[in-house]
């Protein structure tokens, strides 16, 4: 989740300056620096700023990435309070697809989901074709927006 609770109240007004900072940090770590007519890159006089900048840049992008997982999981407990559909995946699927679908609303790889419910990824590929059969569904995404709420 974001370092920062107040990013949490409303995620998307975040991102535009969560670009900037990435853009910025990037564009400095890897700049110029001009001494004595000589153009030399930051990384050989001052490496440790550039990294610095970099590792910025990288812990930016990963609160970005925070943001849209947080936005994804507020749109889908948002459809399913509304849908109603809470209850009704417990007759569709199976408790292991249920798992699967839990996982897959949480974001995670097929290798993550298949290392965490100690099963096989062709398992776990078998799991969500059933999942976009059986929900009528063609994407991780609406996978995600069908998902029961998670904890």
């Amino acid at each position: 989740m974001p370092l920062f609770s107040f990013v949490e109240k409303n995620p998307s007004r975040w991102k535009p300056v969560l670009a900037a900072i990435i853009i910025l940090f990037t564009l400095s770590g890897a700049g110029f620096s001009f001494h004595d007519g000589t153009v030399t890159w930051f990384w050989t006089e001052m490496p440790f700023i550039g990294v610095m900048l970099i590792l910025g840049a990288f812990g930016s992008a990963k609160i970005w990435v925070d943001l849209d997982r947080l936005e994804l999981k507020s749109k889908t407990e948002s459809v399913l309070r509304e849908a109603g559909k809470n209850t009704g995946l417990t007759d569709l699927l199976s408790a292991r697809e249920l798992e699967v679908l839990s996982k897959i609303s949480e974001g995670k790889s097929n290798k993550e989901i298949a290392v965490e419910l100690f099963i096989e990824v062709s398992t776990v590929k078998t799991h969500i074709n059933n999942i976009y059969k059986t929900l009528k569904i063609k994407s991780r995404k609406e996978a995600a927006m069908a998902s029961p709420k998670t904890k």
